[in-house]
């Protein structure tokens, strides 16, 4: 009878012999279309990621200057009143002036915030304008431009007005130099409209010249380059191509083209010139590589092979700790082969169940264990007296039990969800745990806990704009929610806080109920 460990020889050198003579015939005439496959698959790789790049500085700004077209409509309630009470209306642009402020800051690669009154019913310098200034990075208030100054195709002026108001629609402008403040610049503007009639514009600017260092950076293998063109497939950006152009599929370069979130084409290239040169480097290279790369496999696994069965010994019993529920398992086994990338896997699993065993299936935020982990570590620092400071919102979801009576559990679960990521939104630098059914709690700490009345004050007054669509209704959210900061001179343990958040909590749910005496 074999020994496992003479079948494993064997097999390996019968596999290494076979696979050798298959693969290295095969690879000298399939190299072409291999190297050509992994091309595509390197600007496929590279496109992507910078995709995803650029759709994140535009979703940011769309969201954002979305989210203040959101805000400037609920601000303004009557359209006559807005037009013949200056006082009024002074006092509705002042509130979205710090508001926008308080976006603006917190949009990244933002330029520039403005809100501008329509010159048909306004003043048409009416309205403001947020620069950040090149110096202090900060965003400081500037002169808005006299719209009505210009002419409305003068594009350099007030084409950001004048665009996409004849559009009707939310627009992203193509670049363009902004003679006003002196940058190139895009745009994305929304108009805003109140029962039809158009207010006014809302918009931020990105320093095109960012976008431009990006589209720069790409550069796939030595001699690649990307470009970006608009919807109609004319240039952007490109290297040797003036804005506007049209630019012919180049026949002696690889190309991908992705499309961006708001139309724009970008494409990734690179010359084929170079990826033939890889070619003929790699033929000679497989022949010679498969040759010794299979020598020596075979005389290195005949070397391994003694030393398998050990590291499986070793495994077979981590598997047996963890069923048992150990999980402070340690595997030394350490190596470069497939029982060392299953070693190494093995160790991963391990460190990544307890990510498992503390995230909330339905929200994906974290969970009561992870809130009970929490909870300890905080009760550890009040104990030692390191703590400094925190805070503590406790928050719960209204008419959950009403939503899953009247439109079923899927719609309650999905209250939920919006409520979890309605949290989460507006305390980003801490972190929130769902604790019940329609608990949760977030603890407060840097940003957000020197922020939290600002947060606290946007938190109440953005939330009737989350709408939950469910079958036959459109619900509104609703959270109650406490706020409580840890008083080294009052609290005692984390509980205190937590009861005075959760006292508040229940203080503002009856004013939301309208039963508080």
């Amino acid at each position: 009878m074999f020994s496992i460990k003479k079948k494993l020889v064997y097999l390996i050198v019968v596999c290494v012999f076979l696979t050798a003579v298959i693969l290295g015939g095969i690879g000298l005439f399939k190299v072409t279309s291999v190297i050509n496959h992994n091309s595509k698959s390197a600007l496929v790789l590279v496109g992507s990621a910078e995709k995803q790049r650029l759709n994140v500085i535009i979703s940011n700004l769309e969201q954002s200057v979305n989210y203040l077209e959101d805000i400037t409509v609920g601000h303004i309630t009557d359209f006559n009143s807005i037009v013949q009470d200056e006082s009024y209306r002074k006092k509705i642009t002042d509130e979205l002036e710090y508001l926008s402020y308080s976006l603006v800051s917190n949009t990244n690669f933002a330029l520039s915030c403005y809100f501008r009154y329509n010159p048909d019913f306004f003043s048409s310098t009416e309205g403001f304008f947020w620069l950040k200034s090149s110096a202090s990075q900060t965003f400081m208030p500037e002169p808005c431009t006299d719209i009505q100054g210009y002419d409305s195709d003068d594009i350099e002026h007030v084409g950001w007005y004048y665009i996409p108001v004849k559009r009707h629609a939310p627009t992203w402008l193509v670049p363009y130099y902004n003679k006003n403040v002196g940058i190139y610049m895009v745009s994305y503007i929304v108009p805003v409209y109140v029962k039809n009639n158009l207010v006014g514009i809302v918009g931020m600017d990105i320093d095109f010249s960012y976008i431009m260092r990006e589209i720069n950076e790409i550069n796939p293998y030595k001699t690649g380059y990307a470009y970006l063109l608009d919807q109609r497939e004319t240039v952007i950006y490109h290297k040797d191509y003036n804005f506007g152009s049209k630019v012919e599929k180049a026949d002696d370069a690889l190309e991908e083209t992705f499309i961006l979130s708001n139309g724009w084409h970008l494409v990734v290239a690179v010359p084929k010139k170079e990826i033939d040169n890889e070619k003929r480097q790699i033929i000679p290279f497989m022949i010679i590589a498969t040759l010794i790369v299979g020598l020596i496999f075979i005389i290195i696994a005949v070397y391994q092979v003694g030393r398998v069965i050990n590291p499986l010994l070793e495994l077979n019993g981590a598997i047996k700790e963890i069923a048992a529920g150990n999980m402070d398992i340690n595997i030394s086994f350490k190596s470069n082969d497939e029982i060392g990338m299953l070693a190494e896997n093995f160790r991963k699993a391990i460190r990544m169940l307890p990510t498992y065993m503390y995230k909330d299936a339905l929200t994906g935020i974290k969970n009561p264990a992870a809130y009970k982990r929490s909870v300890s570590e905080y009760e550890t620092k009040i104990d030692s007296k390191v703590m400094t400071e925190f805070g503590i919102v406790v928050f719960d979801v209204n008419n959950l039990k009403t939503t899953n009576d009247r439109y079923g559990h899927e719609a309650g679960n999905k209250l939920i969800v919006t409520a979890s990521s309605y949290i989460c939104h507006i305390f980003k630098s801490s972190p929130v745990f769902r604790i019940g059914g329609d608990e949760f709690v977030a603890v407060l700490q840097n940003t957000d806990y020197n922020n939290r009345d600002a947060l606290l004050k946007t938190f109440d007054m953005s939330m009737s704009n989350e709408k939950i669509e469910v079958p036959g209704a459109k619900l509104t959210l609703s959270i109650a929610r406490g706020l409580a900061l840890y008083d080294a001179s009052l609290d005692k343990t984390y509980a205190d806080v937590f009861k005075r958040a959760d006292d508040a909590m229940y203080e503002n749910k009856k004013k939301m109920k309208g039963v508080l005496k």
